[in-house]
């Protein structure tokens, strides 16, 4: 068995985590990448689907401005950082994720939440508007008191 210098060990280290966290846009950087290319999501984007969660996601990119360039960033930084992956693979993940935000018609609640945490958000309330068969509508909030105070 060889054992390798400890200067060529540190160095295979700094190199791999020099390569990993080399791809990655500075984070007070990421913000500008909102005003750089296409929209991930367009207004009309927002209705062309009867799932809740996929539309509150469309909503939130497009009240965010959430361009494929930023997405794509904070996919990888989310990958590489979060999860562990490799560069190579957070960006195989990252190309299948617009994929199927594009194309999917419905999200689970656990990959809507990973979705908001990619973009920097945690869902804090969720909130539902219920249409009676009179036409007459409740909203439920998971703040909604359950008591009359």
């Amino acid at each position: 068995m060889t054992v390798k210098n400890p200067d060529e060990v540190s160095s295979s280290i700094f190199r791999n985590f020099t390569d990993m966290s080399g791809l990655l846009v500075p984070a007070d950087e990421t913000e500008i990448l909102k005003e750089e290319g296409e929209l991930l999501f367009e207004p009309k984007d927002i209705t062309s689907t009867s799932d809740m969660l996929v539309s509150t996601f469309r909503r939130l990119c497009v009240i965010e401005h959430i361009t494929v360039k930023f997405f794509t960033e904070m996919f990888k930084r989310y990958a590489i950082l979060k999860l562990g992956r490799t560069p190579q693979s957070a960006s195989n993940n990252k190309t299948n994720a617009i994929k199927m935000l594009k194309h999917e018609d419905k999200i689970s609640w656990k990959k809507f939440t990973e979705l908001t945490e990619v973009l920097g958000y945690r869902p804090i309330n969720i909130t539902v508007t219920f249409a009676k068969i009179n036409n007459e509508e409740i909203k439920v909030s998971t703040t909604t008191s359950l008591t009359d105070d």
